[in-house]
């Protein structure tokens, strides 16, 4: 994240969108964004219990991890391609689409800014 002025930086970006109409034009652009994180953060998650617990001192062949509600075996291979597959999911979504959709609203927003100016 580039943020030259710190949080307080983004925070204070956000000030002059905070009337209804400018906003309205942020919020599924941030939506797209949020969901794609979600989804490189439960890979992300999946990848750290399945590496720990595979690597483990405690681990057996026939042993099985519970992770989301559900047990998983690290010997099998389903796990390891739901975790490659969400994985590719979720930075395809960042990239192609969350980055784009919110660089394109904030073009939005800093044109209609410039008309209405300070």
């Amino acid at each position: 994240m580039f943020a030259p002025a710190g949080i307080a930086g983004i925070v204070f970006a956000h000030r002059r969108v905070l009337r209804p109409r400018l906003l309205a034009r942020l919020l599924p652009a941030y939506a797209i964004a949020a969901l794609a994180g979600v989804v490189v953060l439960l890979t992300g998650i999946f990848i750290i219990e399945f590496t720990y617990g595979w690597s483990s001192q405690s681990y057996a062949a026939d042993a099985t991890i519970a992770l989301f509600g559900v047990s998983w075996s690290p010997a099998g291979p389903w796990p390891w391609l739901v975790m490659a597959a969400g994985a590719a999911a979720g930075l395809y979504a960042l990239l192609h689409h969350a980055i784009p959709a919110v660089r394109g609203a904030w073009d939005e927003i800093g044109a209609a800014l410039e008309r209405e100016g300070p």
